[in-house]
């Protein structure tokens, strides 16, 4: 029996990393709010456990260095960095207006040779070669004293010009790789996921889908108002997204449900463009085609 059924572990995240494997995470049940994260490993259908932290993870991302590195991002702005077997930890921010248990991270991306990290607040720092994190969000970042109400970056996408990150209220934000510009949003609802395909970029949330360029954004409609969209990517040039209502793919601009054998939970995707794969709470699906998905076993 897997470690997922035997210690009642739920899935929370999957990273697939180029061909070097698939990272899933999994916390625990947790007493006292004392949230901990499992990394298992899935090398050529084989689960290995990889480490235990104290934590949520929320984004994971690699750089194809040699040897490679992986990189693993918590809530409260801690990164382990794993090279081979070797596990380090840093810190991305430890002043005062760092995050914190309170003032979390929400998305960890690669770009090129450098890390982005965005969290509440409108936080977002780049990690450079030289393995320093330098924070990237003064003229966006929303100091204690002018927080009336929940204000940050759930996600981030690398876009040909730069980087667009969404978030609460339907905040929609760029950056050029000097100044971050506040875009004029088409909804007010929470955003919470997006990604590039090419120049378009598709932007999730509750009850909300954006597609398009900086000032220039559609709305999908939904067949459902009440579509939460948790997670999105592009493979082979089609947008998939994992919801509270199953998993779909969106074709000439209308959302098209997947099924999936006994409906399963969907919450995130992840690929790495020739491999989906899939994961619920204690579910993962997997394909290479898009259209035929697998179940698949459990760490």
């Amino acid at each position: 029996m897997s470690d997922t059924q035997t210690l009642d572990l739920e899935l929370t995240g999957v990273y697939v990393h180029g061909t070097r494997g698939v990272m899933v995470i999994a916390e625990p049940p947790c007493a006292d709010d004392a949230v901990s994260s499992r990394v298992y490993w899935n090398n050529e259908g084989t689960w290995y456990f990889v480490a235990e932290w104290p934590g949520a993870i929320v984004g994971s991302t690699l750089l194809n260095t040699s040897p490679l590195e992986r990189f693993f991002l918590t809530a409260d702005g801690r990164v382990y960095k794993r090279i081979k077997g070797d596990i380090t930890e840093e810190t991305i921010d430890p002043s005062d207006e760092g995050p914190n248990n309170l003032l979390l991270m929400r998305d960890l991306i690669s770009v090129g040779d450098d890390l982005i990290a965005v969290g509440m607040a409108r936080h977002a720092y780049r990690r450079t070669p030289n393995g320093q994190w330098h924070p990237i969000d003064q003229t966006c970042y929303q100091p204690r004293n002018q927080r009336t109400q929940a204000t940050g970056f759930n996600a981030v996408t690398a876009t040909p010009t730069g980087l667009t990150a969404v978030g609460y209220k339907g905040e929609i934000w760029h950056y050029n790789n000097t100044t971050w510009t506040q875009d004029t949003s088409p909804t007010t609802n929470t955003l919470t996921c997006t990604t590039t395909n090419n120049t378009t970029t598709l932007i999730g949330g509750l009850g909300t889908l954006l597609l398009g360029t900086p000032g220039n954004w559609e709305t999908i409609p939904l067949p459902n108002p009440h579509l939460e969209i948790w997670s999105t990517i592009t493979h082979n040039n089609t947008y998939y997204l994992a919801t509270n209502q199953g998993l779909h793919k969106l074709h000439n601009n209308q959302l098209h449900p997947i099924p999936l054998h006994g409906n399963p939970t969907t919450t995130h995707l992840s690929t790495n463009n020739n491999t989906i794969w899939c994961i619920g709470t204690h579910h993962i699906h997997t394909t290479t085609d898009g259209t035929t998905w697998t179940p698949h076993e459990l760490p």
